[in-house]
């Protein structure tokens, strides 16, 4: 079995004269629903052995707020800058390029990509993927290159105002 969890960044400021989209930070409330979340994943007694992020800012502060929370080590976040502004087909395709030793994963992104991912691994529609917004799903693959070949079970799917 191989688990994925997807996230969306938290709530970044607002676009200003001089900081680039990339450079947009979290906002205070940002970071802190992003830790009300990490408790969540705590809630679902899930942890992952790798952790990815996009290049911007937000997601990457995003993603160091989760694995602060799980007791993850910064040091061995993985920076993937092509996340950034990715298609849904590229996050597939650094999907299925995971090494098989790993297990779980974590991947901090941005919309749409993660919206339509999270579409497509719930087999259904939902109206919104928010900020921080985060999905989780099982594979039953040995192996990422064929994970969604797999049936694949919803472990959890929450917006920071669900519970």
């Amino acid at each position: 079995m191989k688990r994925l969890l997807l996230m969306r960044h938290g709530k970044a400021c607002s676009k200003s004269y001089g900081v680039s989209d990339h450079d947009r930070a979290l906002t205070t409330n940002g970071a802190l629903i992003t830790k009300i979340m990490s408790d969540k994943i705590i809630k679902y007694d899930t942890s992952f052995d790798l952790m990815l992020s996009s290049s911007a800012s937000r997601a990457l502060s995003t993603c160091k707020i989760i694995a602060s929370t799980l007791g993850y080590d910064e040091k061995n976040i993985k920076v993937v800058p092509s996340i950034y502004n990715c298609t849904s087909s590229h996050l597939e395709r650094i999907i299925r390029k995971i090494d098989i030793s790993v297990d779980s994963v974590a991947i901090f992104g941005h919309n749409p990509t993660l919206h339509y991912m999270c579409d497509y691994l719930s087999n259904q529609t939902t109206k919104r993927f928010s900020e921080s917004s985060m999905i989780c799903v099982d594979f039953n693959s040995k192996n990422w290159q064929k994970c969604f070949e797999s049936k694949i079970t919803i472990k959890f799917l929450n917006y920071p105002d669900n519970d």
